[in-house]
């Protein structure tokens, strides 16, 4: 038996050689840009914490802003040009429920938000009401939300810039 050995496709292997190192580049290619994306968002996670670690607000050792321009609580007392809040540790920026006195001033603005009791789903229809009130306007019992441009962190006397009552009509 005479058993011939195929003869080797001259064709077959130059397609061979041409093609294999093109493959071979194009997976080294995505093997390093694989590694490069895992390098980058490794490096951006990082980063995303920082942020988050500096972030805007910086708080004390208990636990509140440094900076606080802003108290709602209910008036208790009216006298003259003060006005004292019963401001409770729940709904502001407080470690107890305090009393504050708020002194208003000439440039003092004070208005009240008047909400519609049923919602619509006309935005025109749900957007508040801004009335100007004058001191006179605010009686005992109403809750107050007071503003100041200062400050007015463990300030229990302070200037408003704001006194503003939120109504639903």
């Amino acid at each position: 038996m005479n058993t011939q050995k195929p003869m080797p496709n001259y064709e077959n292997k130059k397609i061979l050689q041409t093609i294999l190192p093109i493959w071979l580049t194009f997976v080294v290619v995505i093997a390093i840009a694989a590694v490069a994306a895992v390098v980058i968002l490794s490096l951006a996670q990082r980063e995303i914490v920082n942020l988050n670690l500096n972030s805007e607000i910086k708080q004390t050792h208990d636990n509140l802003p440094t900076v606080v321009n802003s108290y709602i609580g209910e008036i208790t007392v009216i006298d003259g040009e003060i006005i004292v809040i019963k401001a409770t540790a729940n709904k502001n920026y407080l470690t107890q429920n305090s009393l504050l006195t708020i002194k208003v001033v000439a440039n003092t603005e004070i208005s009240a938000l008047e909400f519609p009791t049923i919602l619509d789903s006309d935005p025109t229809k749900i957007q508040p009401m801004k009335k100007n009130l004058a001191l006179k306007d605010l009686k005992v019992g109403q809750t107050i939300v007071v503003f100041s441009q200062n400050n007015i962190k463990n300030q229990e006397t302070f200037i408003a810039d704001l006194i503003q009552l939120q109504v639903t009509k």
